[in-house]
């Protein structure tokens, strides 16, 4: 996804709830997700889930995930925001913004 003006990139995700192994994220970038921005912002909120009794507590409810070769960028006069609010339940972690990417930043 990408703005290539001033245009703002906003990104906004709640995720579910379940009772088994599922993470419940807001907003998930994986396997090679791509956001861009030149001279707009990129704005991320993300509300993890919840899970029950039964969840396995391997998967987390996070707000915000951004994972394997995803990256954020923004160029120019653009910024970068990202709220996240991690969910509840058995399931761990239970964080707001997990960050396993090769790119996040910004360049003015």
């Amino acid at each position: 996804m990408e703005s290539l003006g001033s245009g703002t990139i906003t990104i906004n995700g709640t995720g579910g709830a379940s009772t088994g192994g599922v993470e419940n994220v807001g907003v998930i970038l994986w396997n090679d997700a791509h956001i861009a921005s030149l001279n707009g912002n990129i704005i991320i909120t993300g509300v993890g889930g919840t899970d029950a009794a039964g969840a396995d507590p391997l998967h987390g409810n996070y707000g915000v995930f951004v994972h394997h070769l995803s990256d954020i960028t923004a160029t120019g006069t653009g910024n970068i925001n990202i709220t996240g609010q991690g969910g509840t339940g058995l399931s761990k972690p239970n964080t707001g913004i997990e960050i396993y990417a090769d790119l996040v930043g910004t360049s003015h």
